[in-house]
C-alpha cells in the first residue's frame, strides 16, 4: 500500500513501514546502544537524530526492533559470559 504524508510517499508493509537499508542500520545501532543501557537522548545524539524520532522506532518498526533489540541483549549476555 502506498501512503502519502506531506510531499513524501512511502510504502507501508504489512504490520509496519517499509525500511531503507540506512534505516535498518540506524535501528540496529540504536538497539545495540539501548541494550547497553544508553538513554534515548544519548542514542539520538550518537545517531544525529531527534530523540522523539529514535524513540518512535520501537513502535513504527516493532517487529524489526524486537528482533534487533533481543539480538543485541543476547550478544551483551554472551560477551559478559566470555569475559568471566
Amino acid at each position: 500500500m502506498l501512503c502519502r504524508r506531506g510531499r513524501f510517499s512511502f510504502a507501508r508493509q504489512r504490520g509496519g513501514f517499509a525500511m531503507s537499508p540506512n534505516q535498518k542500520k540506524l535501528l540496529s545501532i540504536a538497539a545495540e546502544l539501548r541494550a547497553g543501557g544508553m538513554p534515548w537522548e544519548q542514542v539520538a545524539l550518537h545517531l544525529h537524530r531527534r530523540m522523539n524520532t529514535c524513540a518512535k522506532w520501537t513502535s513504527r518498526y516493532r517487529a524489526e526492533w524486537q528482533e534487533l533489540y533481543r539480538d543485541a541483549q543476547q550478544k551483551r549476555i554472551e560477551d559478559a559470559g566470555n569475559e568471566g
